[in-house]
């Protein structure tokens, strides 16, 4: 028997807001399910940290991961900025998780040169290329993210709104 899909959500310190984690804890559930699928999802762990300080300013989240070459990645950390409103965090998690699924699929590797110093990126079957060499708007992971962030949200939130219709009849 495959084990369940794995979550965990934190709030800043000294921050508890219930609601909030169950929210973030059953949107990650959603996009887990949507995006990864539930096979995949069910051998996978995520750590949703959401957090002040961590982050620069204008970053909305980011979607930890190691340096593993071609293995595949089973744990991840995701970081959200806790200066954001909860409907920009809860798309912003839904690009994370569009991470998630390029680097559990081994769409998105990263791995260390030759020489031990530097890290490279290889996305699908393109040769390894140091990130930095990429802008970050043309980043093809970071496109696909993008893409399908506001679609994944969306559709998040009419499950919401259907489920509770469905609930109060």
């Amino acid at each position: 028997m495959g084990k369940k899909f794995k979550v965990r959500v934190s709030l800043p310190r000294g921050e508890f807001n219930q609601d909030k984690c169950s929210i973030l804890l059953h949107a990650t559930q959603f996009y887990a399910k949507e995006i990864l699928g539930t096979r995949l999802a069910n051998l996978i762990k995520v750590k949703v940290d959401v957090r002040k300080t961590t982050l620069e300013h204008n970053t909305l989240g980011v979607c930890h991961m190691k340096i593993t070459g071609s293995k595949r990645q089973r744990k991840f950390r995701i970081v959200l900025n806790n200066r954001k409103d909860l409907h920009a965090q809860l798309e912003t998690l839904a690009h994370e998780m569009v991470h998630v699924r390029q680097k559990a699929k081994n769409q998105l590797q990263y791995r260390w040169d030759r020489t031990g110093l530097n890290f490279k990126v290889r996305w699908m079957d393109n040769a390894p290329v140091r990130q930095d060499d990429i802008p970050y708007s043309e980043r093809p992971w970071e496109i696909e993210a993008r893409q399908l962030q506001r679609g994944y949200y969306k559709d998040y939130i009419n499950y919401v709104y259907q489920q509770k219709k469905e609930g109060g009849q």
